[in-house]
């Protein structure tokens, strides 16, 4: 029989535990993720510790034989604030505890208290079970502000196949999405379940004293089930008595069994933590299930329930058996990978949209950013009350980009070149390679100097690549001296070596070996830009240093006339045109056979400088009384530059032949 109020407490305990349970009947604001719901032939077990107070580090009992397999296995616990990345080590096996394993949202609590939130690991591949005794050990608690900030408390959750669990059995696991410093509401989906077996209910809490002020009330439907707090028989905690209450129990063959101090009736009690709900469970669609302590005092006090459990044997035509679809899936960020579920149901309801392509299909594409579970809800349209819902943990790993990449040049000729990645994120360990080569570590050592692929792995299989150039810093150094620097052609230029701790040497010009002299003396006829480059090396030609210098010769003084001319009026040589370069002035005379003069000119103004084309000047235009005969034309020409050469060297006499044709 159900305990009324009046067996436990006085007459105003009674009228707090009816206005809470009256007060949270009104409300519609639930507080819960439907983490998992599997239906299976075998059995479920699940137990815990608390690491309230200090570490926990002993073990609790599961039901387990040898003839046991395990199907899956998920080890749940809770944060306040945001605590550092930490571990449980559950039969000797190290399980991390970070903020990817978050389930749910992450909800502001008390000021004393800070975030509240709660993580569920999938540890099925990761924890080896021999006998009916799980050890475990926890240090979560953090010496940080807020001064609850910590991880807190183990609860385990072990689905297993046996021959002597020969009845289906569904489990549903709900996990508080809410503050804990106040009551929560739940409301969950009527199943269609055999009334004439167990419908079994565990409550995962924790920190909870046994005063009577502290306790949690727990109801169903209005109906008061009980309320619990104090420590269980996992924890009994020496000295306190707030370690929380953790149902303990297994299911298979349509009944409920009490681990430790759990007994399986129509109740909870204090350390009693799981109950038979059968007769609390009324004929509509949604079953609510409130919790709340008696009272949440102004202390930064609260009472924490991270999850509740449910078992009960369906009552279902079809129970299409889950075991084969794939519960984790990882890959790169940036990439994505397609979430399969069955072609069993005909209807799907991811728990989250974000992050996927689709939140109606059976396999949507997943192309979120960060690491995190997703939940997919399954059912028939013709049968809606026979459902099940699968967690699915999406890793999304970082790509192994190095924190710092350190590239020294190389010395020659011990080609001291080096490339080292510092910190790459990422899963380890990580390989690397260099121009496809895998190396010893992170280091790359003795490089010669020039162009490298280098790729770094994470241990997820994830790529990261750049292109590096190790410099050369030789201990020679190349280097010369031209004279003159520039000039007009013909230009003759020394090149003066003045390199250090050479021992030989290579001349180019415009790429084409000149001379392996010490040093340069080159004629450059005709006028342009020319590379002059000097390779000096040290012992060997790997080991090089290189020096360069752009030579601009200009176009020297240059005076072209034709040797005949026929002013005939054909419009064709009826002229003396001269062709010049490299001219700023002129002045020209012509003389016939005897030495007179017949014409002179002058051009005073600057030629237009056009490079190392030839400019057109017209000297002279004879007129009709001119004779026909042979003439001497002589040209005065200044060159263009006044720094380049000697006022001397600047002007150049020029004497032509021209016969003169009617």
């Amino acid at each position: 029989m159900r305990r009324t109020f009046s067996a436990v407490y006085s007459h105003i305990q009674q009228m707090v535990l009816a206005t809470v349970l009256m007060v949270a009947a009104t409300h519609t604001c639930y507080a819960q993720n439907l983490f998992l719901e599997e239906c299976f032939v075998g059995g479920v077990t699940a137990a815990g510790r608390t690491g309230a107070l200090g570490p926990t580090d002993g073990n609790f009992q599961i039901h387990w034989e040898q003839d046991h397999t395990l199907r899956k296995a998920i080890l749940f616990t809770y944060r306040y604030g945001r605590p550092s990345d930490n571990e449980v080590i559950l039969n000797g096996v190290s399980i991390p505890l970070t903020m990817d394993s978050q389930i749910g949202g992450e909800h502001p609590d008390h000021e004393f208290i800070g975030q509240f939130a709660v993580h569920g690991i999938d540890i099925t591949d990761h924890v080896t079970i021999s006998n009916d005794s799980i050890s475990v050990f926890l240090d979560g608690f953090e010496n940080s502000t807020p001064i609850n900030t910590g991880w807190w408390s183990v609860m385990c959750l072990f689905l297993y196949e046996s021959p002597n669990a020969n009845q289906p059995i569904c489990l549903r696991t709900y996990t508080a999405d809410r503050t804990q410093f106040a009551s929560q509401e739940y409301s969950f989906e009527t199943p269609k379940f055999n009334d004439e077996k167990d419908f079994g209910f565990s409550i995962y809490s924790d920190r909870i004293t046994s005063d009577e002020s502290d306790r949690t009330i727990i109801g169903i439907n209005s109906e008061f089930l009980g309320n619990i707090g104090g420590s269980d028989a996992t924890n009994p905690m020496s000295g306190f008595n707030d370690a929380g209450v953790r149902g303990h129990f297994y299911y298979e063959n349509g009944q409920l069994f009490g681990l430790d101090d759990d007994i399986s009736n129509n109740t909870v009690d204090e350390s009693d933590g799981i109950a038979v709900i059968n007769e609390y469970l009324v004929s509509q669609d949604d079953q609510e299930v409130y919790l709340s302590a008696i009272t949440y005092p102004p202390d930064g006090r609260a009472n924490p329930h991270p999850a509740f459990f449910l078992t009960y044997t369906p009552d279902c035509a079809v129970l299409p058996d889950l075991s084969e679809v794939n519960r984790r899936y990882d890959y790169c960020r940036g990439d994505s990978v397609e979430l399969t579920t069955t072609d069993a149901y005909d209807t799907f309801s991811w728990s989250k949209a974000e992050g996927l392509s689709d939140s109606t299909v059976a396999n949507p594409i997943c192309f979120a950013e960060t690491s995190g579970w997703y939940t997919v809800k399954m059912w028939n349209a013709d049968e809606p009350g026979c459902s099940q819902s699968l967690p699915i943990f999406v890793e999304v790993h970082d790509i192994p980009e190095p924190e710092r990449l350190t590239v020294n040049p190389s010395t020659c000729p011990e080609n001291t070149g080096l490339i080292q990645a510092f910190n790459p994120a990422g899963k380890p360990t990580h390989r690397y390679r260099l121009d496809g080569e895998l190396q010893g570590g992170s280091s790359s050592t003795n490089l010669p100097s020039g162009q490298y692929d280098y790729e770094v792995t994470s241990g997820a299989g994830c790529k990261w690549d750049t292109t590096v150039w190790v410099g050369l810093n030789p201990l020679q150094e190349a280097s010369f001296d031209p004279f003159p620097r520039t000039g007009f052609s013909p230009l003759y230029v020394i090149f003066t070596n003045t390199s250090t701790q050479a021992t030989s040497y290579q001349w180019l010009i415009d790429g084409e070996l000149i001379s392996e002299s010490e040093s340069l003396f080159q004629n450059f006829p005709d006028s342009g830009s020319f590379e002059i480059s000097l390779v000096a090396y040290l012992f060997e030609e790997s080991c090089a240093d290189t020096a360069t210098f752009i030579l601009r010769v200009e176009p020297g003084i240059s005076v072209m006339l034709p040797n005949i001319i026929t002013p005939n009026g054909d419009g064709r040589n009826d002229k003396l045109i001269a062709q010049l370069q490299g001219l700023s002035a002129c002045r020209w005379s012509i003389y016939n056979r005897w030495g007179n003069e017949v014409y002179a000119g002058s051009q005073a103004t600057p030629f237009i400088n056009s490079g190392e084309s030839f400019e057109r000047l017209e000297l002279w235009s004879p007129q009709d009384e001119i004779p026909e005969g042979q003439y001497t034309v002589v040209v005065i020409a200044e060159g263009q530059s006044a720094s380049a050469k000697a006022a001397s060297d600047r002007i150049e006499r020029f004497s032509f032949e021209v016969t003169l044709v009617r």
